[in-house]
């Protein structure tokens, strides 16, 4: 059996992913790439030998961030981020490159509701539906329906907001 190091190694490029599609402040990826890996060593003997290490991750991972993304969202009715605001207004204004088309994707994942962005985020993955359905517990017909839906509301999403068109 492999150990936990190598497990976390073999798949830490998920645990990125979810993490920079939940968080966009360099502190609270941080935050919520420990409680996951918390989450993961707590779960890490109960694990079901009869799905992927990765399924496995997949898992915990969204579970952890969809949580962690609520009780966040919580916080920042109650108080000012003051990271974000030293981030955004007072660092240097040397704008990061990025690629427009990527910038608008990232902006629609950002802005969708919890299981749509673990529906993208593992869809842009080019996981398997029935790999998705494990992870997120929901059949492949709602999955395909989900996606499909996704699919036009990006197409739209582009539309209105490629190039800076806003």
């Amino acid at each position: 059996m492999e150990t936990f190091e190598e497990i976390l190694n073999k798949n830490k490029g998920i645990i990125f992913r979810i993490v920079n599609y939940y968080c966009k402040n360099a502190d609270d990826k941080k935050d919520l790439e420990q409680e996951i890996l918390i989450q993961i060593w707590l779960s890490y003997k109960k694990y079901n030998v009869a799905f992927a290490w990765s399924t496995f991750i997949y898992r915990i991972a969204l579970n952890v961030s969809i949580g962690f993304y609520k009780k966040q969202k919580r916080r920042k009715d109650k108080f000012i981020n003051v990271n974000l605001f030293i981030e955004t207004h007072l660092q240097d204004e040397t704008p990061l490159v990025i690629d427009d088309d990527l910038r608008v994707l990232n902006e629609f994942i950002f802005q969708l509701n919890d299981i749509n962005k673990a529906l993208m985020i593992l869809y842009l993955q080019e996981k398997s539906y029935a790999e998705i359905g494990l992870i997120l517990g929901i059949s492949e017909t709602n999955i395909s329906t989900k996606i499909n839906r996704l699919k036009i509301q990006l197409k739209e999403y582009f539309k209105k907001n490629k190039n800076g068109n806003r």
